[in-house]
């Protein structure tokens, strides 16, 4: 694990070095491979490495994240997840990508040819990393706006807790083993929606770290009059893909949605990526 508490700034090596460096990283291991890694980012200066997704777009990554070091050897993150919204997206689409992090879903969907894109991420850290994400794939002048406010059921002020660089994406409202906290904004999409100030979702992407009921109880008013017609969000869930909190699942049904797992559990980390899908 890094000693580093935060993630790397936005500094990156030049595509040819992270091509090289992307390329040694995904080969076979040898007894001196980390060796000679730790002495050529060490000599270089240790810098974010760009790496190609599957999907095409590029992504600045940061290998002590866990989400991001995924990337770097796997070249996608949640591909389940990824495959649905790829097969999934259309051009017209709204998408609210609410925990953005550093932007990989936010990228997927641009990639994909979406043209509206909301990407709810109140870290500041993380919100740089996202824009350099955008900017180096040539989408800095989309439609696609970073909203800084954490999304909730009120509109107040509460603390972000941020966790150690080895899994920035625990960052959150709720989130245990904090390194750091600080003050910010939140706000709830009903009151972004009906006030105009963003359009109305057709897709809500949330992953909010144990946060996605307030999120969802924020936006009651939407998914009674104008719901989405696909929620991919994240919840504990059990052995037989049920969702663990009823009140949720009892939420969603009653606003129109069937409900579907889209990972198995995981008997170490219950959590699992779930697919709501509107009834017609």
């Amino acid at each position: 694990m890094s000693n580093r508490v935060l993630q790397l700034g936005v500094a990156f090596y030049p595509r040819p070095v992270s091509r090289l460096l992307a390329a040694y990283y995904r080969a076979p291991d040898h007894p001196a491979k980390l060796r000679i890694l730790r002495w050529i980012e060490k000599a270089l200066g240790e810098r974010r490495i760009i790496t190609r997704t599957q999907y095409g777009f590029e992504m600045a990554v940061d290998k002590a994240d866990y989400i991001q070091r995924h990337l770097l050897y796997d070249r996608v993150w949640e591909p389940q997840v990824s495959e649905l919204l790829k097969t999934e997206l259309a051009e017209d689409d709204v998408l609210f990508d609410v925990g953005a992090n550093v932007g990989y879903f936010t990228c997927l969907a641009l990639q994909a040819g979406v043209k509206t894109i909301l990407a709810f991420e109140p870290d500041p850290l993380t919100r740089e990393i996202l824009q350099m994400n955008l900017h180096i794939n040539g989408f800095a002048d989309r439609d696609v706006r970073l909203i800084a406010s954490a999304v909730s059921d009120s509109a107040e002020k509460r603390y972000f807790f941020r966790t150690h660089v080895s899994n920035t994406g625990q960052s959150g409202l709720a989130s245990r083993n904090a390194v750091s906290s600080f003050e910010v904004e939140t706000e709830t999409l009903d009151r972004l929606v009906s006030g105009g100030r963003v359009p109305t979702p057709t897709i809500l992407k949330v992953d909010v770290e144990g946060w996605e009921r307030n999120v969802l109880r924020g936006a009651r008013t939407l998914l009674r009059r104008n719901a989405p017609r696909l929620i991919i969000f994240e919840a504990d869930g059990r052995p037989n893909g049920e969702i663990v909190d009823h009140h949720l699942a009892s939420d969603l049904h009653d606003w129109g949605y069937s409900i579907s797992p889209l990972l198995g559990v995981n008997p170490v980390d219950t959590k699992v990526e779930y697919l709501a899908r509107l009834r017609r």
